[in-house]
């Protein structure tokens, strides 16, 4: 099924092999950093895999993963390691053993592409429903309340038919694992107006640099993904749950 993200990051110094994972990945957003610096500028809000070499960052491998997972909350990683290498506590969602072969890699990428864009699928029902709850309790609700309340609802049963497409591709233990990581605290109340996911809404400018994007002498902003935008003046990249340009709330994998 089409994904909401599918961007990819292959860190692993050795860039043949870098090439190689990429080739196999195909036709996922594959990006390769062959350097911390670089694994730090590829990664974004977008991120949903990140593939990571045992050697890659040495003694700051728990640094880089720190910065990695602030950048993008939703991404999984995956650890290519040594077989007889020992396993430090860092929290990865996979490993993989050493020689990589291209089943194995791609069968566990789209296993965490699956579960990168079910929790994110996850996030923004709980976004939407949110609100909903507390328009649905209204005793006299006014018109313009019932008009939210209508297409909050319309939003929510678009949701929860992507969530059970997820779920039909997915085993009970991912289901399972995406559910455990979700932070279920109450996010701020989306205001968009009733649009289809795969609308090609953009902000009207960058949420960092403030510098409008193309209009009159505005600056070209590229499209990333689904609700994803790179800015081309300062570079940042944002993603926004909804056209109002809330933020997909920040938590905790």
């Amino acid at each position: 099924m089409d994904h909401l993200i599918t961007h990819v990051v292959i860190c692993e110094e050795n860039r043949t092999r870098a090439e190689l994972y990429a080739l196999w990945l195909d036709p996922a957003d594959v990006e390769i950093a062959v350097t911390a610096r670089e694994a730090t500028e590829a990664v974004h809000e977008a991120t949903a895999v990140v593939v990571l070499d045992q050697g890659f960052a040495g003694e700051r491998t728990r640094r880089l993963l720190s910065v990695l997972r602030s950048k993008s909350p939703l991404c999984r990683v995956l650890e290519t390691r040594e077989r007889s290498a020992p396993f430090p506590a860092l929290g990865l969602d996979h490993r993989l053993g050493k020689p990589v072969f291209e089943a194995e890699l791609t069968e566990l990428v789209d296993t965490l592409l699956l579960r990168a864009n079910y929790h994110l699928v996850l996030r923004l029902y709980y976004q939407t429903t949110a609100p909903l709850l507390s328009l649905q309790h209204l005793a006299e609700p006014s018109e313009g309340e019932r008009e939210r309340r209508a297409t909050l609802e319309r939003r929510a049963d678009r949701l929860k038919e992507i969530i059970r497409a997820y779920q039909t591709e997915m085993s009970e233990g991912d289901i399972a694992a995406v559910k455990d990581a979700v932070n279920y605290t109450p996010v701020r109340e989306a205001r968009d107006s009733d649009t289809e996911l795969s609308s090609k809404y953009r902000p009207e400018k960058c949420s960092r640099c403030r510098e409008p994007w193309e209009g009159d002498g505005g600056t070209k902003v590229t499209k990333l993904g689904a609700y994803v935008w790179r800015c081309g003046n300062c570079g940042h990249v944002q993603m926004r749950a909804d056209p109002s340009h809330q933020d997909v709330g920040k938590f905790r994998r």
